[in-house]
This record gives structure tokens, sequence and C-alpha cells, in this order.
């Protein structure tokens, strides 16, 4: 019964799950998408949130995208609470236009040592053709 458990603690935490309906690109939503090619801790999954609501949670080595409404849009990272007590978050702010596609990547290393323990996550925007490139090698894996 413990292993039972214990696997299904380790599946949930690797699977990528999106929140937010995804439409089709109309004139008062735009297209996000949010990839983590490699942010560390690699074990752990990464929530993504947009305007207080979650609207994902990403494994490493993943990719999600989801519709927003468009205008101004606060976008938080925040790692499960028991890493670094839920430290880290970043929160930043974003225009968003209807009919617009978005890629944003999510990046982080972490760094321990015999007395600490720091990480660093950061969330850039980054042009399309960047971006569509990171979802086909991310697809084809």
């Amino acid at each position: 019964m413990r292993i039972i458990l214990l696997l299904c603690v380790l599946v949930s935490g690797c699977a990528t799950s999106t929140y937010f309906k995804q439409n089709p690109p109309n004139e008062k939503e735009a297209l996000v998408y949010f990839i983590r090619k490699r942010a560390e801790p690699t074990a752990w999954q990464i929530y993504v949130f947009v305007d207080g609501q979650q609207a994902a949670s990403l494994a490493n080595a993943s990719y999600t995208r989801f519709s927003v409404p468009a205008g101004r849009r606060s976008i938080r990272l925040e790692w499960a609470s028991f890493m670094a007590g839920g430290a880290d978050i970043k929160n930043t702010d974003f225009d968003f236009r209807g009919n617009d596609s978005r890629y944003f990547l999510i990046e982080g290393s972490t760094s321990v040592g015999a007395y600490n323990y720091s990480q660093t996550t950061r969330l850039s925007e980054i042009s399309p053709v960047h971006g569509e490139m990171l979802v086909r090698e991310l697809d084809n894996q």
C-alpha cells in the first residue's frame, strides 16, 4: 500500500496540467504558451498563476498553452510550498492583445551547499519563432 501511495505522489508530481481554457485566437483573448525546457528543481512542478488564479502546473521538459483575456495581466510563478517554503515567487505584469500568441520561457537553477540552499527562477518572453521551435522540440521528445 505504501508503495502505491508513493508512486501516485511521484507520478502526480511530474504531470503538466492546464486549468484555463484554450480557445482559438480571437479579438477578446490572447493565446499564451509557458515553456519549461529545463528549470531546477527538475523533480517538482512549477505553478503558473494569472491574476491570482492558478492557470497551470508544469513538469520539467514540458509546456502548456491557454487563453487569457486581453488587457494587463499579472503572471506569477510559484514552486510547491514545501520547496523553500514556497519562496522564489515571481510577479510580472504583461499587456495582452486579442488575436495574439505569446511565448514565455521558464528557467531556473538551484545550488545546495553544506549550510545553504538557493534557487533562482526566471520568466522571460521569447519570440514566436523561438517559442515554436522549443514546442516542436518538446513534442518530439
